[in-house]
Parts: structure tokens; C-alpha cells; sequence
């Protein structure tokens, strides 16, 4: 299988690069994040936030009407109603604490629910939480309200709902199509329903669907995941995310229920992954990042084109000057530098709001080395080159002295034609693309114990 215009790696380069990394949603990565005795330093980073930075608004909805078992998100079954009463009523007062904290009201372009299924929450629930969220904050116009969906549990009266209150971003969890491995990992989505769904909303105008597609899981082959591709394409989503599963079982108790010899082999696996591009380039897909894949026309496809894509808490981006402020159980936020994380499980969630804490579990902020790691690293993943002036001018260093460490740990890796050191930039070659968590290895400076090892982080294979 060979990408439209692509370089392919051989399978022993592939098997060498297959290492555990962090996915670098942030950096420094959670594992390394410091426990949180308490609100205060979140609650410093509000009162000082500048009011030029616009706001992305994330809120998480830790509930699922059935736990798949190839799932890595915090989230439970959703056993009653109460529960999910119980929870809006804490995301409020969140709400509330964290706006009495902010010196004025604050502009805000892009809220993104998350989960769980946040179709999980009754209309009245999500009525509530929108509203305060228009009283508390200067929502734009054309802020993005996007939204992780679930054909199967998601009704047709839920959907209208949904569109009838300014949600312009849908996102499902396709995963796979095929009905084999959806038995596989606990999961039931016909095409048929998918089809519908997407029908519905393509009526409705929205601004953007996307999809989430998992290779790596038990079952999988290449004919497969050939059909699964062919109806992806036919529903044509405007953006398609491509993840390999991480089969992490000591930390996810879920995923104990999945045969570890079902799951394909790594040469089998980075097949299956060739293949997804190969596909959706020739469906007119362009490949962005690491993991991403849009239209042409897209957003986010013309801010790869023009080198500013970005990479947050949710993954790629193209609102890179937001600032994230994060509501609900396990939900990670980013306040100009300041990294917090709320508490994981609900109990002690709920616990901290009502005694008027800001439930953060742990937290970092970030100094200068990190600034300046977190710029180069973030530039590797999204763009695939880093310009040196440009880190120059911006942090006051030489940046060949400042990295003589990381560039002679690149030399092996530009030896094996993955990257190239010139003097003016550090650039991923078409090989390289491939292994972009490779390269950005390089340059983390907590993975080595320069700065404290991330001890005992489980991090998720590269291939």
C-alpha cells in the first residue's frame, strides 16, 4: 500500500521507531504535572488572565449509556438520571467560581463538549449550562460549538436540539464499521444509522462534521478496514481523525475485556495505517499532522498549508491564541502557561465545588525552558519544521547552542532520513512525517531526568 506522492518506511524502521511517547497534546505532559493542594493557583492565573486572549470553553461529560472496551476516556456508565442532574448542577457552580474570579467578562470563540457521550445530558441540562454560559461570557457570533456524538444513543429530537442551539461542529466516534469488530470492542453503529445521522445534520448546514477512526483494534485486517473506508468516504466528512489504539489494560480496566492476540501485529497494524492514507488521499483528503486528515477547503487543512496549525488539550487546531478553561471531572485547561487538571472521579469533584474550591487534582506552571520546548515541539507536530529565527526572536537564545544536546540526539535520526538540521530550520523529511512523536522525543527535556522523569507514565505506542 502506497500514500498518494508518499515515501514509505521499511518494516524495520517501522519496528525500530515503535516506541511508547506521549501523544503531546501539551508539553510538559500530565505525567509530569504536580499534585494540587488546592484551587488557589488556578484561581491567580483567572485574576491575572489578559482580557486581549479569547477563551476556548471546555466541558466534559463523564458518562457513557454503555462503556466500550477499547475506550480510554474518563468516563462511566450512566446508570440513572440523577446522575447526570447531579452533575450539571456542579458544572454550574463551576462556572460561577471560575467567572467571579475573571477581572471582566471575557470574549469566548470555540466551546467543545466532551466525553463520555455529552448526548448523555437531557435538553433542560444542556439549556442550563448554555444559558449561564451566555450570561458569564461574551460568546462570539461565530464561535465554534462543537460537539462528540453518538449516532446509536443520540435520538433525532436530541439532534434538533442540538442544531437549534448553535452547535456547528459534530464529531462521531466511527472507530470501524465493520460488525465483527465492533463486537470485538463492545460497540454497536450500523453504517445505516451513521448515514442517516450525517444526513440530518448535512441538512442542517453545519459548519464542520468530523469522524474519529481507530486502527490497531482486535479483529482488524486490511479487507476490512477497506470497506470501512469506502463508506467513511461516501459519507464524506469534512475532517477525519486517525488514532492507533492504546491498548493500555493496567490502566484501564475496560479494556482487560479485549484478547490481546486478536489485536494485529505491528507490521500488520502500520499496513492498516498506510492503507487509511492511502485511501483518503485518493478520496482528496489532505494529510495534516500526525493524525489528521481534512478537505482540502477545510480550515484546517488551509492553516497546515500556511504552517499555523496548533495543537491543544482536543488535539488540532486552528484557534492558536485561545486560552482553555476547563469544566467538569478530569477536565484539562491552559491559562497563559498555568496547566491544571480537575479531579478525575466525581465524588471528590463534586466535594471540592461544594466547599467553594476550584477542583483542580494537579497542575504545572510552566517556566521558561518549558515555553521554549513547548514552541519548538508544538511546531514539530503541527507543522513539521521549526524555524530557528523565529525561536530566536522570540525567547532571546541561540538556538543551535541552546539545543546542542537535542541536535546531536537528532543525528541518528536524520542518518535514517526522518529529519534534516540545516541552518535555518529543523524539518521533518516526507519520512519523516511518519514519526513525527519520534522527533519530538528529542527535545523533551523530563523524559531523560533533566528535569524529573515522568515515573511510572504509561504512554501509548508510536505506531
Amino acid at each position: 500500500m502506497k500514500p498518494t506522492n508518499a515515501v514509505i518506511p521499511d518494516k524495520d524502521l517501522v519496528r525500530e521507531m515503535d516506541v511508547a511517547a506521549p501523544r503531546y497534546t501539551s508539553y510538559p505532559t500530565i505525567p509530569v504535572w504536580h499534585p494540587a493542594e488546592s484551587g488557589e493557583a488556578y484561581a491567580d492565573a483567572l485574576r491575572n488572565h489578559k482580557p486581549d486572549i479569547p477563551l476556548t470553553l471546555y466541558f466534559h461529560v463523564p458518562f457513557c449509556p454503555v462503556i466500550c472496551h477499547y475506550c480510554g476516556c474518563n468516563t462511566a456508565k450512566l446508570e440513572c438520571a440523577a446522575q447526570t442532574a447531579e452533575y450539571v448542577d456542579a458544572l454550574l457552580r463551576e462556572i460561577r467560581l471560575v467567572r467571579a474570579l475573571l477581572p471582566q467578562r471575557r470574549r469566548v470563540a470555540q466551546i467543545h463538549w466532551g466525553g463520555g457521550t455529552p448526548s448523555t445530558l437531557k435538553e433542560d441540562e444542556f439549556r442550563a449550562v448554555l444559558d449561564l454560559v451566555r450570561e458569564s461570557f461574551d460568546v462570539e457570533d461565530d464561535a465554534e460549538l462543537a460537539i462528540e456524538t453518538n449516532p446509536m444513543t443520540c435520538n433525532d429530537e436530541k439532534l434538533h436540539f442540538l442544531l437549534g442551539h448553535g452547535f456547528n461542529r459534530f464529531s462521531i466516534g466511527v472507530q470501524d464499521f465493520d460488525a465483527e469488530v465492533q463486537r470485538k470492542i463492545g460497540r454497536n453503529q450500523t453504517y445505516e444509522r451513521t448515514a442517516e445521522f450525517c444526513g440530518l445534520i448535512r441538512a442542517h448546514g453545519v459548519r464542520s462534521l468530523n469522524f474519529d477512526l481507530v486502527y490497531g483494534l482486535p479483529g482488524q485486517n486490511l479487507g476490512k478496514a477497506a470497506d470501512t473506508l469506502s463508506k467513511v468516504t461516501r459519507l464524506a466528512p469534512d475532517r477525519i481523525a486517525v488514532y492507533s489504539f492504546a491498548f493500555l489494560p493496567t490502566l484501564r480496566e475496560n479494556q482487560k475485556q479485549i484478547v490481546a492476540s486478536e489485536l494485529p501485529e505491528t507490521d500488520l497494524k502500520f499496513d492498516l495505517y498506510l492503507m487509511t492514507i492511502e485511501r483518503l488521499q485518493n478520496a482528496g483528503y489532505a494529510m495534516i499532522g500526525m493524525d489528521h486528515f481534512a478537505r482540502p477547503e477545510d480550515e484546517l487543512a488551509a492553516a497546515w498549508r500556511a504552517q499555523r496549525l496548533r495543537r491543544n488539550f482536543m488535539g488540532y487546531t486552528t484557534n492558536a491564541d485561545t486560552d482553555v478553561l476547563a469544566f467538569g471531572a478530569t477536565g484539562i485547561g491552559d491559562v497563559s502557561g498555568y496547566y491544571y487538571q480537575n479531579e478525575k472521579d466525581n465524588t471528590p469533584y463534586y466535594e471540592r465545588l461544594n466547599r467553594g474550591d476550584l477542583p483542580v487534582q494537579r497542575h504545572i506552571t510552566l517556566d521558561a525552558d518549558d515555553h521554549i520546548r513547548r514552541t519548538v515541539i508544538m511546531d514539530l507536530l503541527c507543522n513539521g519544521i521549526v524555524r530557528k529565527e523565529a525561536v530566536e526572536k522570540r525567547f532571546s537564545i541561540g538556538f543551535d547552542r541552546y539545543f546542542d544536546l537535542e541536535l546531536s540526539r537528532l543525528e541518528p535520526l536524520a542518518a535514517k532520513g526522518l529529519v534534516q538540521n540545516g541552518p535555518a530550520a529543523v524539518e521533518a523529511t516526507a519520512l519523516g512525517r511518519y514519526f513525527l512523536r519520534n522527533l519530538a522525543l528529542v527535545f523533551d527535556n523530563y523524559l531523560d531526568g533533566r528535569k524529573g522523569p515522568a515515573k511510572g507514565a504509561t504512554f501509548s505506542r508510536t505506531v
